[in-house]
């Protein structure tokens, strides 16, 4: 089970191997379908809620915990800050 589980982490880490801009600032669509109702600014405590309250898969998650705690005003902020902790 606990390789199975590790495997599935591998696996949802690999689909964010280019997390989470490109060249238009777009949040990666697999993280932004889970802050798809998030109201601006939202700060990170919020963003973890907002993400947890879509069913958020763990690497996610995990993201997001590592997101400076400060505000964010747009989406463009929150792609920006996952693309130093993709980095």
């Amino acid at each position: 089970i606990i390789l199975l589980q590790l495997i599935n982490i591998t696996l949802e880490a690999s689909m964010f191997n280019t997390l989470p801009i490109n060249d238009n600032k777009r949040l990666n669509p697999e993280l932004q379908k889970y802050l798809k109702s998030v109201d601006y600014p939202i700060n990170k405590e919020d963003l973890i809620e907002e993400a947890c309250d879509n069913d958020a898969s763990e690497i996610v998650m995990e993201i997001l915990g590592r997101f400076e705690d400060k505000s964010y005003y747009n989406l463009s902020d929150i792609a920006e800050e996952a693309n130093k902790i993709a980095s």
